[in-house]
């Protein structure tokens, strides 16, 4: 997922995304995706589990 914000403090960098000109730092976090997904579409649907 790719958003534009301020930098999450202590993510590790762990790439980099070009962006036409821009080259931006991929970082990497860990999150529970049942405090930031709507149940009726997720983000992660259990059919890529497989």
């Amino acid at each position: 997922m790719l958003f534009e914000a301020e930098p999450i403090k202590g993510a590790p960098p762990i790439g980099r995304v070009a962006v036409d000109t821009l080259m931006l730092p991929l970082l990497g976090i860990q999150l529970d995706p049942a405090r930031v997904e709507d149940p009726r579409c997720p983000l992660f649907p259990d059919s890529l589990a497989q």
